[in-house]
């Protein structure tokens, strides 16, 4: 019988700041702007923060505490919906004498409540503005639907570092987002030599270089794990 994987619940950063802050101050700003060929038409912070979430596991999983797995986020954020969503049923359908004593709740927990201004600001959502709440929770779940999570793997055989994977898929996801070309698009491998090469792979190989350097990845590596991450989606 297969142990079904649960979320890791409270599991929060303990990272070396400064240690992955020195590493993404390796690369440059304006050379991943230049491979991704980009122009005046995005957002410098949006393009940063994109980074930071596709760079950020691979140092948990990598140089510290290991991440979640992609089975333990996917199992965390399953169980988040269907809760946002039995939530935001609550909400949106609970009677009105019902709301009457929740709020007379409210109104006595906010005379003995330090947090009462969180206090007041939720009782406020619940009484007069459930419509704006149920909208939040709403977002919530589209939000999660729309989460970036890796596929299993299809291809048998050796499966490689699975936080190299992550990276290489996440990567791949900055880069398709701000490119509007598959990541597997124009890849090249040359039998004679061993090479790869293409848009993608300059991209990526540019980011693991630059953050990992002592890792030593080759270029036939690296190649390799874009081969196995987003090659097998392009067929």
């Amino acid at each position: 019988m297969v142990r079904k994987v649960r979320p890791r619940w409270g599991l929060e950063e303990t990272h070396n700041v400064k240690d992955s802050s020195r590493r993404f101050d390796n690369i440059s700003f304006e050379k991943v702007v230049a491979l991704l060929g980009i122009e005046n038409s995005y957002s410098e912070q949006d393009l940063f923060q994109s980074l930071v979430v596709a760079i950020d596991p691979f140092y948990f999983q990598y140089f510290d505490i290991p991440s979640p797995s992609n089975e333990e986020i996917k199992a965390a954020l399953v169980e988040l919906k269907k809760a946002t969503e039995r939530f935001e049923f609550c909400v949106s359908n609970l009677d009105f004498q019902s709301r009457r004593f929740l709020q007379s709740g409210f109104i006595r927990k906010l005379e003995e409540a330090d947090n009462s201004e969180d206090i007041g600001l939720m009782s406020n959502y619940f009484y007069t503005e459930r419509k704006k709440f149920s909208r939040m929770l709403t977002g919530l779940v589209a939000a999660i639907d729309l989460t970036r999570t890796r596929p299993k793997e299809t291809r048998r055989g050796r499966k490689g570092n699975p936080a190299m994977q992550e990276l290489v898929w996440q990567l791949a996801g900055v880069y398709e987002n701000y490119t509007n070309r598959r990541a597997f698009e124009g890849f090249r491998f040359d039998p004679v030599t061993g090479q790869c090469g293409g848009p993608f792979f300059d991209f990526a190989n540019y980011i693991v270089v630059s953050y990992a350097p002592e890792l030593k990845l080759s270029n036939q590596a690296i190649g390799g794990y874009i081969r196995r991450v987003v090659g097998d989606l392009a067929k």
